[in-house]
């Protein structure tokens, strides 16, 4: 039987209480470290931008979490945003929505056309910055009802055989992935009674079942309709 993951909760601590919840976690996660069935427990915690900067301990409501007076380490999830707009200065949300995050504690965008302008894919590299990253996140415009051209020769070339799926192939296992997308169309038209006929969920099912294939979490999109008609 292949391991399993159960993830249990997202965990809010009170400012105040965080050596009484990690007293009360180290009991409970005796427990079920202890259940038959189970190989292994552990905890991942999630970190605000701001409580998780060297001088977070300065700042209001962020204190460290502290077990027998020594620091527990705030894991933040690390992002990589691989964006993809072959004409990025026609864009008129892409690049806004791009500019909106690249400052952002923890996220890192990576320009897949700038990097590769003869949609030659390095593998190895991109290989080693999944490998870095914990939240996948695919950006780009919805070109008949797909992707731009540079996707599809990364996944034909970057999710390879015993490595990304496959026999041996786990290293992508356990990532969490999701496109963040932008479309012509206004919303009512990814419809069963709009123009399109289908939703845009059915329309990335190829990549929910690469997610699922590759052992990833697979998250609903984000989308921006209709792009066309956004202001300058």
């Amino acid at each position: 039987m292949r391991s399993m993951v159960l993830e249990i909760a997202l965990i809010d601590i009170r400012p105040g209480q965080e050596d009484d919840f990690v007293r009360a976690y180290a009991k409970a996660r005796h427990l079920v470290a202890t259940t038959p069935g189970c190989r292994s427990a552990s905890a991942t915690t999630w970190a605000s931008s701001a409580c998780a900067r060297p001088d977070a301990t300065a700042r209001a409501g962020c204190r460290p979490l502290r077990r027998g007076g020594t620091p527990v380490r705030m894991a933040a999830r690390r992002v990589r945003i691989n964006f993809a707009h072959p004409v990025l200065e026609r864009s008129r949300v892409n690049r806004r929505l791009v500019d909106a995050v690249r400052d952002l504690d923890g996220v890192t965008v990576h320009d897949l056309y700038e990097a590769y302008p003869t949609l030659q894919v390095n593998v190895g590299r991109e290989q080693d910055l999944l490998l870095a990253h914990d939240v996948i996140v695919f950006q780009h415009p919805f070109y008949w009802y797909s992707t731009p051209a540079l996707l599809k020769e990364w996944q034909d070339h970057v999710l390879e055989y015993g490595w990304a799926y496959g026999e041996g192939g786990t290293a992508l296992r356990g990532k969490v992935t999701l496109n963040a997308i932008t479309t012509g169309g206004p919303a009512a038209a990814y419809h069963r009674a709009g123009y399109n006929r289908v939703t845009v969920p059915e329309l990335l099912a190829p990549w929910e079942q690469t997610a699922n294939l590759c052992g990833k979490r697979f998250l609903a999109p984000v989308v921006v309709h209709p792009a066309l008609r956004v202001v300058r």
